[in-house]
């Protein structure tokens, strides 16, 4: 190779990398802290234990530390979770990038006779991959997995070219600490160790170098366990019981599934699934993979003389690791689901646990697009019948399950659309079967011999899979990463006080996963209690509890508390001259807790804390309140912003209701569309009422649903209840007449057939883009 080829292949280089690094920090700036709680607080709880930092009952099950050994080093940094979490990414992208140069090794190790252009484009390509893109963002260890297997490919490929110990101690302690970093890479020890023993039955290695990898193995795997109790005893105190994600997990999981024939129906699920997602996430490229793969292992039993060479060795390992890792997947199935019930559906399209090996599969698939030349009819024909079947079946299975629910952070390569859903099925599925057919199609047109035709081909489909990966990890990154930053953002500043005094205790009362860990990843220096409620004689602290546990837990509501703030799910209370105050200095109304209130609701008793403000919500709607936000409340009038909503309680639930009544007096500020009152479910047969304003028809609307399932809806014009005044609304339905008034007169009225109308336990929510004031609420049926 000349010295200008040697500069141009060096500036291309440099030109990938840039861009790999780019794709992975776009969105750096938007991250603010952990938010898939259990996963990333599980691999930076090890880290901060391992600086002595009191993070102790952190998550309740067990991860892996491999990553967290690389998570370590950036609290000697900042003790900053936003900083740390930046850093992590950077790391990440890093690694990512590490993955790219490891991709193009692994080409010339297999002696892949292509340009070197070629061979960066194939590799660039793979590193771009969409949920690549998506996990550089995500402080937990796939990015990590996956440049760790495209290094243990590697080293395999030098091990059978060169069967000397010292290559396969490397292959050996790479394979160990790959397990290290999560337990379902047991797939890569099993795989290296079928190959080992085939080599000695072909008399390539002798018996004295398999017991000594048995023997590294061993040895390594006991240095496990023993870290593993070490991080179980640093971070629960007690010897851990492992989940589902462990071996012995899997082997369980398989065993339900076997067991009956809905553990069959459930296995086969899975499979379709986890396979339509493979196949969808790369456009078929895994498809194309796998097959160029099956292409070279049939050569060698078609073959007269059966003797395995260094590269077929190496596509043997290859082939038994992606296999290996896709069955893992697909025995991770759910235990029986019941669909009457909101319904968790990701773990039939879950992509992370085969990702680690998606590259891999698509730079053979691009390699295929170049060495082989013939157009085979055959393959193309079990593709698309093998996806159509994946798509349709699940389709047929999914498409009645009304009530549902998918984890949208085990399927990132799907994200074709702003979100992932049971209907998106088809739409995607389509979109991937008209590129397979392009492709095919254009293969099929090219000279058999022409080589640079075949490469420029490979140019092409590079560029655009890596616009279309990029596009696909956009959507899921803004509809799933970003959108969940604020639990690590909204109470940041709080969390800041509490590290600058770090001395007094923060006491977590009940076990809330999410806040639990929000709590700890921002108050990184804390000193937590996270169980029952202690003797409490500190000045300062804080305690967290739920509200429907409020009752159970608060038993000392004799001392002045104060909210700081609170959620639905949480409040946030402050006791103790010191902390208050500051918090008063930094803006926050801190508010004092009045009592507790019990509410009995269709699933229980429920017990909730009020504050002043809340007392006052209450008198002005009537009704016990659930939560608000962003209002206030002054001489019995209720302010609203645009983003300012309140939930009241309600319990009837019905269909045997004739008689309707909403009124109140309201102020409208808005000049846009606005959504005043609601209490409206999805489902048809399970809603009420909605009232809002529509600006584009200049029209206020009202709905309501009557027995037979039927929408019922009255409106009148805008100008009825002008902006900027109080105007008394009422709206009644009775005996079938459903008619509403203004300022005591009736302006609009309609009559129907039914006379009862439905109710549910919905809450009603007041606001949701209204702006304005209203006083005097009452809502009545019966």
């Amino acid at each position: 190779m000349s010295r200008t080829e040697k500069a141009k292949e060096r500036y291309l280089l440099i030109f990938l990398s840039i861009i790999i690094l780019a794709l992975r920090l776009w969105f750096i700036s938007e991250m603010q802290g952990p938010f898939v709680f259990s996963d990333q607080v599980g691999y930076w709880g090890h880290a901060a234990n391992l600086n002595a930092l009191p993070w102790q009952k952190a998550t309740g099950i067990w991860y892996s530390y491999g990553y967290s050994i690389l998570l370590t080093p950036l609290f000697w940094i900042s003790h900053d979770m936003g900083v740390m979490y930046k850093l992590a990414i950077v790391l990440n992208a890093f690694i990512g990038l590490a993955g790219f140069y490891l991709g193009i090794a692994i080409l010339r190790e297999l002696e892949v006779n292509v340009e070197a252009k070629t061979r960066a484009l194939i590799s660039f390509t793979a590193s771009c991959y969409s949920a690549y893109i998506f996990q550089t963002y995500i402080a937990w260890p796939e990015t990590l997995i996956y440049t760790a297997i495209l290094l243990v490919v590697w080293s395999m490929i030098r091990f059978c070219k060169k069967t000397t110990i010292l290559n396969m101690l490397i292959v050996t302690v790479e394979l160990v600490a790959l397990y290290t970093i999560h337990n379902r890479n047991i797939v890569g020890i099993i795989a290296f160790f079928m190959i080992l023993i085939t080599m000695v039955f072909n008399r390539k290695v002798d018996w004295k170098k398999v017991v000594v990898a048995f023997i590294t193995f061993g040895f390594f795997y006991l240095i496990n366990k023993v870290a593993r109790m070490y991080f179980t005893e640093l971070m629960w105190g007690v010897d851990k019981t492992f989940g589902s994600n462990d071996v012995s997990g899997v082997v369980d999981n398989l065993k339900t599934a076997l067991s009956s024939m809905g553990g069959w129906t459930r296995l086969v699920q899975s499979a379709l699934g986890k396979i339509w997602y493979l196949l969808t996430s790369t456009f078929m490229l895994g498809y194309v993979g796998f097959v160029f793969i099956l292409r070279k292992i049939a050569a060698y039993f078609r073959a007269r003389e059966k003797k395995i060479s260094d590269t077929e060795y190496a596509y043997f390992f290859i082939f038994l690791l992606i296999l290996g890792t896709v069955a893992l997947n697909i025995l991770c199935v759910p235990g029986e689901i019941d669909y009457s019930q909101s319904t968790r559906l990701d773990v039939y399209f879950y992509g992370r646990y085969t990702d680690g090996i998606t590259g891999l599969l698509i730079i053979l698939g691009l390699v295929s697009l170049v060495k082989v030349k013939d157009f085979f009819l055959r393959e193309t024909i079990v593709g698309i019948g093998s996806y159509c079947l994946c798509a349709g079946t699940l389709y047929v299975q999914l498409r009645n399950v009304k009530d549902y629910w998918i984890n949208s952070m085990q399927v990132p390569g799907v994200y074709f659309y702003p979100e992932f859903t049971i209907e998106g099925i088809k739409g995607i599925s389509i979109i991937v079967l008209c590129v397979y057919l392009i492709g095919s199609i254009g293969k099929r047109m090219l000279p058999r011999k022409s080589n640079k035709m075949r490469e420029n081909m490979v140019m092409s489909v590079s560029i655009i899979m890596v616009l279309a990966f990029w596009i696909i990890a956009i959507n899921g990154i803004q509809g799933c990463i970003i959108s969940g930053q604020h639990w690590g953002g909204y109470y940041s500043e709080i969390y800041e006080i509490l590290n600058d005094n770090s001395s007094n205790k923060i006491f977590y009362l009940p076990d809330r996963h999410n806040t639990r860990c929000v709590l700890r990843t921002r108050a990184v220096e804390g000193q937590f209690y996270y169980d029952s409620t202690p003797d409490i004689d500190e000045e300062n602290y804080f305690v967290i509890i739920s509200e429907e546990e409020a009752a159970d837990e608060i038993n000392f509501l004799s001392k002045d508390y104060y909210v700081v703030c609170h959620s639905e799910e949480l409040y946030l209370i402050c006791e103790g001259e010191q902390l208050l105050q500051k918090l008063i200095e930094q803006g926050y109304n801190c508010q004092k807790i009045m009592n507790y209130s019990v509410e009995k609701t269709n699933t229980g008793i429920q017990y909730r804390l009020k504050t002043e403000d809340m007392v006052e919500v209450e008198k002005v709607f009537g009704r016990s309140l659930f939560s608000f936000d962003n209002i206030v409340v002054e001489e019995n009038e209720v302010w609203f912003r645009e983003s300012s909503n309140i939930n009241l309680l309600d319990d009837m639930n019905s269909d045997e209701y004739s008689h309707f009544n909403l009124s109140m007096d309201i102020l409208m500020e808005n000049e846009g569309n606005a959504e005043i009152v609601n209490k409206w479910n999805g489902w048809l047969d399970d809603m009420t009422f909605a009232f809002a304003r529509h600006q584009d028809e200049e029209r206020f609307y009202f709905n309501i649903c009557d027995e037979s399932e039927q929408v019922m809806t009255v409106s009148w014009e805008l100008e009825t209840m002008p902006n900027g005044e109080w105007n008394r609304l009422q709206i009644v339905y009775e005996e079938g007449v459903l008619s509403v008034s203004v300022n005591g007169k009736l302006v609009e009225t309609k009559e129907y057939e039914n006379n009862a109308i439905y109710t549910s336990n919905q809450m009603i929510k007041i606001g949701g883009g209204f702006k304005g004031k209203i006083k005097n609420f009452e809502y009545e049926i019966y």
